[in-house]
C-alpha cells in the first residue's frame, strides 16, 4: 500500500512540535529547580551560637522570600509538567499518523521504534510526577534526555514512512517491539529516579 503522504507529513510536523513542547518544558524545569526550594539561612556569630530570631530578622534574613521562591518554583513545575504532557500528546500524535499512513503498526523501523520508546519514557515519568508531586523536579533528568534522543532520532534515524521489509511482517512484530521499547525506557526511567525511603 502506498502512504498517504498528508498524514506522513502531520506526523513530521507533530515531530517537530513535540521537540519544542518537550524544549519549553526542559526550560520550565530547569526555572523550577533555579526558583526552586530554598533552606532559610541562619546568621550565626563567630564562634557563637546561632543570633536570636530579632536578630536575624534586621540582619537580612527573610524567611518570607524563602517563601515566594518556594512558590514559585511550585509554579514553573506545574508548567514544565503541563508542557510535558502536551508534548506527550503531540508525541502520540506522531505515532499514530504514522500508523494510519502506513497502515499499519509503527514499529517497522529504526525511526518509529526509538520514538516509541522515548514516548514511554516520557510516559512512565508523567505517571510518576502525578503519583509523586514532591519529586517532579526530576523531570529534567528525564525530558533533558528525551529531547537530545529525539533531536538525535530525527537527524540521524529518521526514514520515509512506507511499508513494512519482508521480514518484518509477522505478528510477533508487535508484541516484539512493544516489549522491548516499553521495558527500555521505562528501565530509563527507574535509572533517573532517586531512592525513596518507605
Amino acid at each position: 500500500m502506498t502512504p498517504d503522504p498528508t498524514l506522513a507529513a502531520l506526523s513530521d510536523t507533530l515531530f517537530s512540535v513535540a521537540v519544542g513542547l518537550y524544549s519549553l518544558a526542559l526550560v520550565a524545569f530547569c526555572a523550577q529547580l533555579a526558583f526552586g526550594r530554598r533552606p532559610a539561612r541562619q546568621l550565626v556569630a563567630a564562634g557563637g551560637p546561632p543570633l536570636p530570631a530579632a536578630d536575624q530578622a534586621t540582619r537580612g534574613t527573610h524567611t518570607a522570600d524563602a517563601a515566594a521562591e518556594t512558590e514559585r518554583g511550585r509554579r514553573w513545575g506545574v508548567v514544565a509538567v503541563v508542557l510535558t504532557a502536551l508534548g506527550a500528546v503531540a508525541h502520540a500524535g506522531v505515532l499514530v499518523t504514522r500508523g494510519m499512513a502506513t497502515d499499519r503498526l509503527p514499529w517497522g523501523n529504526m525511526y518509529e521504534f526509538a520514538t516509541a520508546a522515548v514516548l514511554v519514557g516520557v510516559v512512565a515519568y508523567l505517571a510518576f510526577a502525578v503519583r509523586t508531586p514532591a519529586l517532579r523536579h526530576i523531570g529534567l533528568f528525564v525530558i533533558g534526555p528525551a529531547v537530545l534522543g529525539l533531536v538525535a532520532i530525527g537527524l540521524f534515524l529518521y526514514a520515509e514512512a512506507g511499508p513494512l521489509v519482508a521480514a518484518l511482517r509477522s505478528s510477533w512484530l508487535a508484541v516484539h517491539v512493544t516489549s522491548a521499547s516499553t521495558l527500555g525506557a521505562l528501565w530509563g526511567t527507574a535509572l533517573g529516579r532517586p531512592a525513596v525511603p518507605a
